[in-house]
């Protein structure tokens, strides 16, 4: 036998554990230990030896220097095709070669013999183990090529390795010299590698033991504790993750989940959360049976089409960790959609205080927020219900500006009055600061509708906005609020008013412009009645039939009304919603007092919140479904039509699409341009309390002439400023450009990573 493997078996033997021992502790032979080193194995003959290699291979625990309970901790017992070889079982060499990666029959005796040592100071430190059978198994490594052994004893070894400090590190590059030096037989490949890792730092070191041998430790799913992943579809990850993250703490840290916790506010909410719950999957990825599963590569491409061009237009790179073809696989491969759960998700939101002398909606959406956060976490049934399968959106304050006009003048100080509040005006603050009306500042799409009514086949869906309508003066709010209606599939919405008890719904604008009053319905009349109905109906004085009241002039009508029959206007918020998205929107009007004082917040409160939540559950009413192809990708703008209903809505990014419907038998058609339509009878319970899931599969086909003449082309839809005449509100009405009109050396983003240092995310940066 070669002199480095006397010296291996002699280190094996005797060492007790890393523990920080000195090198003297380390060279020890002691006991039992001694007993079994090279003298005795020389001793015996070739047959002996292998009779009792046969003995031994009958028990995994004898075969290993492992306790049953050592192999409970370090996987599964070794069987003919696992991660533990022998060298007499027929099928090792055969049907497990690829696993085993030689041929036992062919290992020399002199290696078997080493194995053998080696096993012998593992029964006798399992827990511990030395810098020695490091080297050791890194020799039989070399010699036998034999990854699959390593897999099993190496697992014992997972502290030790973890463990590894530089005083033991030193001692093993000092052994392994001194072998190399006094052995002039070592295989001169062996030599050169095992001298180019001991050039290795202490932390390399340490990487080159793990990443040499290929060895996977096992690791079991764990909960997700990350406060930006914890909405996803799943409720076990890993680590190390897909990044190699180790741990939650090292995550954290680290600057891709900076980015998924800023880039709702980079993007300006377009595209989110879609690229948050996107970067999770990879983060902080899938865990099913203690492995990890990837993300689709198709649902990456799709996301990275349709959201490319939100990182371009703030000069920012696409996220490497983003990319398809690196961390995603393909639909063979077993993987998931992690944006599945988003599609069959109903988009919702509030919105108060448009006017900003109407305040207690502002107040309520405050309220309502911290109820609904309190009451998830106390395990609220119906609440955690809500928020598990709803996407909602609260913007409380749509006008701040007009809020603090009327705020002003409520606390002025010339003001004698000392008790109660003392707002008198009508309309002080109800105007943003430029003085315009934001409920009268939307494109007036309905006369576009009215002018269109006798036209065979008109629609009054997804109107474009009209090129007039930039020439004309559109309020900052407007702009934006129109922006996040279009940047956002929303399919239900609330605008909370004041100065009145009430809910009306579209149209506001009469159908002849001549009446002020006049009942002008929509093709959603019945649906519309529904939804401003379960809001009444929960409210405590709103459904109150006694008309010595606020309100009790629409107690006959059981406290709802069509808009244009109340009074008549254009350019409202509600009517835009329904004509140029999928969104119906109602309004609620919460009270006679405009300004209510303090004291009478928490009784709007208690008064509000069962219509709040009524009506946000609403959104899961009529059908919800997605429309996909032959091959499983869902179709973005295919129209899902009703029969009876002159009003169409269109799918989503990701062919998902929700559909407002009231109880009875309806008739769904799904079309879209290079596709056959496909139609299916619905039949909606008036007792289901879910949306009913209706998905439709279209075949590709040669386009029909005339299928959508007479819908107007997408290209005019997606217009939007098309002369730039707003884009200062994008860019900020305070941003100045640099000295000499110099650009910055980095982009206005990157203060966002400042912090991270040397780990800011260069990687974003273009041409970096």
């Amino acid at each position: 036998m070669s002199t480095i493997e006397d010296g291996l078996q002699h280190k094996a033997a005797g060492v007790r554990g890393l523990g920080g021992g000195s090198p003297s502790e380390s060279t020890l032979v002691a006991g039992e230990s001694k007993s079994r080193s090279v003298g005795s194995l020389r001793s015996q003959g070739s047959k002996s030896y292998q009779a009792r290699k046969r003995r031994q291979a009958s028990s995994p625990s004898s075969r290993y220097g492992l306790s049953e309970t050592d192999l409970e901790q370090t996987g599964k017992v070794p069987g003919p095709c696992s991660a533990a070889w022998s060298p007499d079982e027929s099928k090792n060499g055969s049907e497990c070669a690829s696993d085993a990666g030689h041929d036992s029959s062919q290992i020399p005796e002199d290696h078997l013999k080493l194995e053998m040592a080696l096993q012998s100071a593992l029964s006798s430190t399992p827990r511990k183990l030395g810098a020695s059978t490091v080297i050791g198994l890194a020799v039989l490594h070399k010699i036998q090529n034999n990854l699959s052994e390593l897999k099993v004893m190496i697992a014992t070894m997972a502290m030790a390795i973890n463990e590894l400090n530089k005083n033991i590190q030193k001692d093993i590059k000092k052994e392994i010299n001194g072998m190399l030096k006094t052995n002039e037989k070592t295989n001169e490949k062996l030599r050169v590698e095992l001298q180019l890792e001991l050039r290795q730092d202490s932390k390399d070191l340490e990487k080159c033991v793990y990443n040499h041998f290929e060895i996977v430790f096992k690791a079991s799913c764990t909960d997700i504790l990350l406060g930006y992943c914890d909405d996803v579809s799943y409720t076990k990850t890993m680590f190390p993750n897909l990044l190699d993250n180790k741990n939650r703490e090292e995550v954290e840290l680290s600057a891709e989940y900076v980015l998924l916790s800023v880039v709702h506010t980079l993007l300006q909410g377009e595209c989110t959360p879609d690229i948050r719950i996107m970067g999770c999957s990879i983060i902080a990825p899938r865990c099913e049976n203690d492995k990890i599963l990837k993300p689709c590569r198709s649902s990456c491409e799709a996301l990275r089409k349709n959201c490319l061009h939100a990182f371009e237009a703030i000069d920012m790179s696409w996220p490497y960790f983003l990319d398809c073809d690196r961390f995603f696989v393909g639909e063979e491969e077993g993987c998931y959609d992690p944006l599945e759960k988003l599609r069959v998700e109903p988009e919702f939101k509030y919105i108060a205080n448009m006017h900003g002398n109407e305040v207690l909606g502002r107040e309520l959406l405050i309220y309502l927020a911290q109820y609904l956060c309190s009451e998830y976490l106390l395990g609220n049934g119906r609440i955690r219900t809500l928020i598990d399968n709803t996407r909602i959106h609260l913007l409380a304050s749509m006008n701040p500006d007009g809020y603090e006009i009327a705020a002003a003048e409520v606390e002025d100080p010339n003001e004698q009055e000392t008790e109660g509040h003392r707002y008198n005006g009508w309309t002080s603050g109800r105007a943003n600061s430029q003085n315009l009306d934001l409920n009268r500042n939307f494109p007036d799409l309905t006369s576009i509708v009215y002018q269109r009514r006798r036209n065979k086949g008109y629609r009054t869906d997804h109107i474009p906005i009209p090129d007039s309508y930039w020439f004309g003066k559109v309020a900052p709010e407007t702009y934006a609020v129109m922006k996040w209606i279009r940047s956002i599939p929303f399919m239900l919405s609330g605008s909370l008013h004041g100065g009145e008890l009430v809910v009306s719904y579209p149209y506001d604008f009469s159908r002849h412009p001549e009446e002020e009053k006049m009942f002008s319905p929509t093709p959603d009349e019945q649906v519309f009645k529904l939804l401003a109905q379960s809001y009444a109906d929960a409210h405590p004085v709103m459904s109150q039939k006694t008309l010595d009241r606020c309100g009790g002039s629409f107690a006959d009508k059981n406290g709802i009304i069509n808009g244009a029959l109340w009074y008549s206007f254009p350019g409202g918020m509600s009517d835009f919603n329904y004509l140029h998205t999928n969104c119906l929107e109602i309004t609620v009007e919460l009270g006679c007092d405009k300004f209510p004082g303090e004291e009478e917040l928490y009784t709007g409160w208690q008064e509000n919140k069962e219509s709040l939540l009524t009506f946000m559950e609403m959104a899961h009413k009529g059908i919800k479904g997605i429309v996909k192809d032959e091959a499983g990708i869902g179709i973005k703008g295919a129209r899902i039509s009703v029969r009876g209903i002159r009003h169409d809505v269109t799918t989503a990014e990701d062919g998902d699409y929700w559909r407002m419907l009231p109880a009875g038998v309806h008739i769904i058609t799904a079309s879209a341009t290079g596709y056959s339509k496909v139609m299916k009878k619905v039949n909606l319970p008036a007792r289901l309390k879910k949306a009913g899931r209706v998905d439709f599969i279209l075949k590709a086909e040669v386009d029909e002439p005339g299928l959508f003449v007479k819908n107007l082309p997408q290209d005019t839809y997606d217009r939007f400023d098309p002369y730039n005449q707003f884009d200062h509100y994008e860019r900020g009405a305070n941003e100045e450009p640099g000295e000499d009109g110099e650009r910055e050396e980095k982009p206005w983003w990157w203060s966002y990573f400042a912090f991270l240092g040397n780990n800011a995310p260069t990687w974003l940066l273009k041409n970096f």
